[in-house]
């Protein structure tokens, strides 16, 4: 059971939203909805969802602003925003959002945004795995913010922790090798040392890309925008 809240100051975008949740999905949805964005602030704390659509063109607090909050006191809601303001999409990258939709183009979105929201459960569930010098290992590929070249060895960053992949002699472990593994994961090649996971991307600026455990990795700034345009493909599910 998937618990829904709809955030909109707009009676009919609501119930188009509505509409096309139930006919995009198999999956059984709950959905609580409210026209005034001040109402679900007042009720945030105790608010029952899985996932959030938020407008972001609001009078009272816009979805930005709500998005802030439910960053800091609520990670575990996943946030959709909705907009019919397509500029929105890059300033939206600071409140990491998992998907962006377009009003104008209600349909292809949600369809694809509930679609990556089952794919993502089941994301949950891949792992990968690999060798350390001293053992087998596994990690949930959710888990995985970073990989880094470092002379020839290759090390993975997870969200428990650091190590370094055993190289054999019968396994090519190069940075193209893992990233023609992960690319269609939600892996970015930021840098020649650096393949990294979209999810923990928290600024992508001219010369470089903040993650959210703050490292922070200087790229190339002829490539900053086609490295925001993968980041943009994988928030609005295009790839």
């Amino acid at each position: 059971m998937v618990k829904i809240a709809i955030v909109d100051n707009e009676k009919t975008i609501i119930n188009e939203i509505c509409s096309l949740i139930e006919s995009s999905t198999d999956m059984k949805c709950i959905i609580e909805t409210f026209e005034h964005s001040i109402k679900f602030f007042q009720k945030i704390n105790n608010i029952l969802c899985d996932i959030v659509f938020l407008d972001i063109d609001m009078p009272e607090m816009n979805g930005f602003d709500i998005a802030k909050i439910l960053n800091n006191i609520r990670p575990d809601i996943t946030i959709i925003f909705v907009s019919s303001f397509e500029n929105f999409v890059f300033e939206s990258f600071e409140y990491h959002p998992f998907r962006f939709i377009r009003k104008s183009n209600l349909k292809e979105d949600i369809d694809s945004a509930l679609n990556a929201y089952q794919r993502e459960i089941e994301r949950k569930k891949d792992v990968y795995f690999f060798k350390t010098n001293e053992a087998e290992r596994s990690v949930k590929i959710s888990d995985i913010m970073y990989f880094e070249s470092m002379g020839h060895d290759i090390f993975i960053y997870t969200v428990d922790g650091n190590f370094k992949i055993k190289r054999e002699r019968d396994r090519n472990m190069t940075v193209k090798f893992i990233t023609e593994k992960f690319e269609n994961k939600g892996f970015i090649r930021v840098h020649k040392s650096f393949l990294v996971n979209y999810l923990y991307i928290h600024t992508i600026n001219y010369s470089n890309i903040i993650l959210k455990n703050n490292l922070k990795i200087s790229i190339n700034p002829r490539k900053a925008n086609d490295i925001k345009k993968i980041y943009q493909k994988f928030v609005m599910m295009e790839v």
